[in-house]
């Protein structure tokens, strides 16, 4: 193993030697103390408040125009809607589900041309309602003062808070988040993941949080993407249409006649008086979201070969051998990484210096 000790550059004794890592000292001064108490506000505690205290935000593009107090109030008095316990009444759940379907259906009927997203929006609520009769509501939806005594608003949670007024409850856990909560971010959060939403509500929710972080239309799409988490390429395309829509485009969006973000977005790019006529011809072409290959001799060039990554030691075994030098006899473990990594090095390294002379 005479061959080994020669290595290109050794390194004295001891120059190896790993010094401990310096770790950064873990205090929390009265600063940082102040800060997560204030970020973690009312995240692990919570209190059961009554329904009927909490108000739904009339903003929220979700469930912007209902109005749960006509549903709080076909809520009995009394009503065991848990089926496994004892006095629970098959017959008045059965009556009360009866009379909230109809106090739903009475409220879609009247909200003109939102009748059937309403209807379908109450529908999708009902496995919801189901399980909570079984196992209740087990995340705290979050709510904050109204500035009146006991009164509160909903930051997110308005699915669970219907489904349990559909379920008969009355109560609902619910965590009390600080005054300046981000409420807007974490309502588009909460929306921009829901499917059944409409693009129109999508680039509501979007314009809402934008307000909220003093942002305007002109931000470009990576800040946005970087402080509200969102995709940057989806935010690119909302900028665009919030930006540069015309009244038209707008128009055409909120009567789901353009329901396609990246269709929507190509419109916007077009000049404002073409719009209309994209909009009616429907041929706007939708860029691709694959990257163009690159040119050739674009980039940098190659300065050295790199060796391939061999994830199995008994590999560079085998190769060794195939060269046949002396370390493929080497007295080590053959499936330790370490000791085969230290060999493959010091081979590879010996034959380019035996070739450089």
């Amino acid at each position: 193993m005479a061959l080994l000790s020669k290595r290109k550059g050794a390194a004295p004794k001891g120059a190896g030697e790993k010094k401990p890592a310096r770790v950064a000292p873990n205090r929390l001064d009265s600063e940082k103390i102040d800060y997560y108490a204030r970020r973690e506000a009312g995240v692990l505690n919570f209190d059961l408040i009554r329904l009927e205290q909490i108000e739904m935000d009339p903003t929220n593009p979700r469930t912007e125009g209902i109005e749960a107090a006509g549903l709080l109030d076909v809520i009995p008095k009394f009503l065991v809607i848990d089926p496994s316990d004892r006095s629970y009444d098959a017959a008045a759940v059965e009556a009360f589900d009866k009379a909230m379907s109809d106090r739903l259906e009475s409220l879609a009927r009247s909200a003109g041309e939102r009748e059937g997203e309403l209807r379908a929006f109450f529908e999708r609520l009902i496995p919801l309602r189901d399980s909570i009769r079984l196992i209740g509501v087990k995340q705290p939806i979050e709510i904050r003062h109204t500035g009146t005594k006991n009164t509160y608003r909903i930051v997110y949670g308005h699915r669970r808070y219907l489904a349990s007024i559909m379920a008969g409850e009355r109560n609902i856990p619910a965590r009390l988040v600080r005054e300046d909560a981000p409420q807007k971010l974490v309502q588009a959060t909460e929306n921009l993941l829901q499917e059944s939403l409409s693009l129109d509500q999508r680039l509501t929710a979007i314009a809402h949080a934008l307000e909220e972080l003093k942002l305007d239309f002109n931000t470009p799409a990576k800040t946005v993407s970087a402080l509200t988490g969102y995709n940057r390429v989806q935010v690119g395309f909302y900028l665009n249409i919030l930006r540069q829509g015309s009244p038209a485009l707008r128009a055409a969006i909120r009567e789901g006649l353009v329901d396609n973000l990246r269709k929507a977005a190509a419109i916007a790019k077009l000049p404002q008086e073409e719009q209309a006529a994209a909009i009616e011809q429907g041929e706007v072409p939708v860029p691709s979201e694959k990257k163009p290959p690159k040119k050739a001799g674009r980039g940098r060039r190659r300065t050295a070969i790199a060796t391939p990554k061999i994830k199995q030691p008994q590999v560079v075994q085998k190769l060794l051998a195939r060269l046949d030098v002396p370390e493929a006899k080497a007295d080590i473990d053959w499936n330790d990484i370490e000791a085969v990594h230290t060999i493959w090095n010091e081979v590879v390294e010996r034959l380019i210096e035996e070739l450089d002379k």
